[in-house]
């Protein structure tokens, strides 16, 4: 059994994937089980899967049909062997010594999850900030309370070390439709039922900002996937604990993390659209969540109509 067992999904990856392959071969830790899942690539991603595979026998390459990257990921689960299995993006990149720090992290308690605060957004010009992930410093996490953060301040599932007795034990997988908010169900659902989570600040994680991501594409304001998300987040974290704990626990944390996606989405669409986005949160939650309207609307639909109009015949270029 290997320590850590690493699933990358991967899709036409070709521009990025030798970066994250090569800080994968590169890790201190030397006792790791890499799943390479292609999923359906049609550039070159494939052919330098193999060849990594062909160099280092802790590579291992799946190929499967395109099926998105909660499918991926899934079909790396299932192979992996590691005692703790991680998640990483083909386009990041990692520490050398990333997932030795994670895993050192470890011991003695052997905790559910392992999470560090250290993660850099990377810019395509280079640039490097860090992104707040709920961690504020080492502790070890147990109570809703303590582990709320780690809900309501990222969705991220590819900061974090998860033990994977525990994955399995709960029957947890990755969300396998097509979201922006995919990642959210599986974090949810994790930490809400992990009986313990290290935080660290150890090993860095760089989070590639790419403007043709699906979480940068642009967007629509007919798009009810991140309903569906949260749905099945409340259904399987309910089930797991009894739909009284689940109520005064874990609901607040969770609609709380609703309320901060669906609130930043609004505010990404196209002012016009933003109104009937509003309308449909409240009559697909149940009146839940209420998405604040903007002081500044009025003002900023005209702006977009004078944008488009000057757009149309040429005197405005918006960056790209």
């Amino acid at each position: 059994m290997a320590k850590v067992s690493v699933v990358v999904p991967v899709f036409n990856a070709e521009e990025c994937l030798d970066e994250i392959l090569t800080s994968l071969c590169r890790q201190t830790l030397d006792d790791i089980d890499v799943i390479c899942v292609d999923d359906g690539s049609t550039d070159r991603s494939r052919d330098i899967l193999r060849a990594v595979a062909d160099r280092d026998p802790r590579f291992r390459v799946i190929e499967k049909t395109n099926g998105g990257v909660g499918s991926a990921r899934n079909l790396g689960i299932e192979s992996a062997t590691g005692e703790y299995l991680s998640f990483i993006d083909s386009d990041d990149v990692v520490s050398d010594d990333y997932l030795e720090e994670l895993y050192s992290s470890t011991s003695p308690e052997k905790p559910d999850i392992v999470v560090t605060g250290n993660v850099l957004e990377y810019w395509p010009d280079g640039r490097k900030n860090s992104r707040n992930v709920g961690v504020t410093g080492d502790a070890l996490l147990t109570t809703p309370d303590e582990k709320a953060p780690l809900i309501t301040s990222t969705g991220l599932t590819q900061n974090k070390l998860y033990r994977s007795a525990f994955i399995h034990g709960i029957g947890l997988r990755h969300y396998t439709g097509k979201s922006v908010s995919e990642d959210n169900y599986f974090t949810i659902c994790a930490v809400a039922l992990a009986e313990s989570i290290k935080t660290v600040r150890k090993g860095t994680y760089l989070y590639r900002q790419r403007p043709q991501s699906i979480t940068k594409s642009r967007k629509r304001p007919d798009d009810v996937s991140m309903y569906d998300v949260y749905e099945q987040a409340r259904a399987f974290v309910s089930a797991a604990t009894g739909s009284e704990k689940f109520a005064s626990e874990w609901e607040p944390i969770i609609r709380t993390r609703q309320q901060t996606d669906l609130t930043n989405y609004h505010f990404e669409l196209a002012p016009p659209d933003r109104a009937g986005f509003r309308e449909q949160a409240v009559r697909l939650t149940g009146g839940r969540i209420r998405i604040p309207r903007p002081d500044n609307e009025r003002l900023a639909i005209i702006k977009f109509h004078i944008k488009s109009a000057l757009t149309s015949i040429g005197l405005y270029h918006p960056s790209r």
